[in-house]
């Protein structure tokens, strides 16, 4: 659970100066709960995606991307990546490092809200004894 929390941390800070791409609503809405107070951009906005790119070329010049790691969101975060170009490159490891902390248990970032309760719910309370 730390190094969720650890990353959770970090992913916050960067975010003060920092924009995070996500796919959706509900991702942004997670987020939220987990502290970010940064800028958030959804590519899900009725725009094209090459569309969306082409402003956060003209609008930035850094970016995390941090699409789901489902099928659908990694296709979204090859093509983000092909056409946002550098801007991003630098903070690819954060969705990289995400996706080995959670591994198998969640495929996206609004199920992070459901699983670090989870996760915390799960660990021993030193101290207290089990009622058997």
């Amino acid at each position: 659970m730390s190094q969720l929390q650890d990353w959770i941390a970090e992913i916050s800070s960067l975010n003060r100066n920092i924009p995070i791409i996500v796919e959706g609503k509900r991702d942004t809405l997670c987020l939220r709960k987990l502290g970010l107070k940064g800028k958030i951009l959804q590519t899900h906005t009725g725009d094209s995606l090459y569309g969306f790119c082409e402003k956060i070329n003209r609008s930035f010049s850094e970016v995390i991307v941090l699409t789901d790691w489902d099928e659908r969101g990694n296709q979204i975060f090859y093509r983000l990546k092909e056409q946002l170009g550098g801007s991003a490159l630098y903070f690819l490891y954060l969705r990289e490092k995400l996706i080995q902390i959670c591994g198998t248990e969640i495929q996206g970032v609004e199920e992070l809200c459901h699983l670090l309760p989870r996760l915390q719910n799960s660990v021993p309370k030193i101290g207290k004894k089990s009622s058997s």
